[in-house]
């Protein structure tokens, strides 16, 4: 009786000595986990605020009645012209005038928008790059969970083993004690 106590708890031993292993290891996979989190939300954060600017620009490209400079002077050239050379209804001639004053409040807002699409334009590779490592790490890190819930789930059966080992011997024991 007391051989296969000892057995039983020789192999105790050895599945504690197993989970302790797959403990460590678990432990190596969620500080790596960490690690890369911890690179990888800034580098979320800093591609959202890329992402953020390139909206931002496209949505001010949309609200704008003309896209750079150049547009701008040729319009107002036409309505100048328009005004000038046209027998026009006097409704007309102040719908004319009105859109020249818009254009030329604009101005400056086009001179905004070519400044930040220059901008948006100059930052693009920076943004690849960042969207390539940011991809890359969410894989790495997709793949040490992946890893992590496979340790996870030997852990756990090995646990069980141990907790299964633990009963029988503490049945073994008992049984002993009866006898």
């Amino acid at each position: 009786m007391s051989e296969s106590i000892r057995l039983k708890q020789v192999s105790k031993r050895s599945a504690q000595s197993d989970s302790d292993g797959v403990r460590e290891r678990l432990r190596e996979i969620g500080a790596e986990i960490k690690g890369k989190l911890e690179v990888l939300v800034p580098l979320q954060a800093q591609l959202r605020k890329h992402q953020d600017e390139l909206r931002s620009v496209k949505s001010a490209q949309r609200d704008m009645p003309v896209q750079n400079e150049e547009d701008l002077d040729s319009q107002m050239q036409r309505l100048e012209t328009s005004l000038m050379h046209d027998s026009l209804p006097l409704a007309e001639e102040k719908r004319i005038v009105r859109k020249l004053r818009e254009l030329k409040l604009s101005r400056e807002s086009v001179k905004a928008l070519s400044t930040a699409r220059e901008s948006v334009a100059a930052s693009k590779g920076a943004r690849d790059e960042l969207y390539a490592s940011v991809k890359d790490l969410s894989s790495e890190v997709e793949v040490l969970k992946s890893q992590e819930g496979v340790l996870r789930t030997a852990f756990e059966k090995m646990k069980s083993v141990e907790r299964d080992i633990e009963e029988v011997i503490k049945r073994v024991d008992l049984n002993r004690l009866v006898i």
